[in-house]
């Protein structure tokens, strides 16, 4: 998803059902919205598991670099 200002956001996180709706409402893709707790997993979204550490070396260091620029 990317807005006017050039903004893309390629992952979100969240822990409520209201968290799902909210990041499908804004076009983020189940494949890439983690939800933790008693709710991951639910309407075809990722778990991030037990292992966070697992997660963020597979899944966000290999996302590549932002590159933003202030103005």
């Amino acid at each position: 998803m990317q807005d006017e200002k050039g903004i893309k956001i390629v992952r979100a996180y969240g822990n409520a059902q209201t968290d799902i709706q909210a990041y499908a409402d804004a076009g983020i893709s189940k494949q890439q919205t983690y939800i933790l707790g008693k709710y991951a997993g639910d309407d075809n979204t990722q778990t991030v598991g037990d292992d966070y550490t697992h997660h963020f070396t597979t899944v966000v260091t290999a996302t590549q670099e932002a590159k933003c620029k202030q103005k």
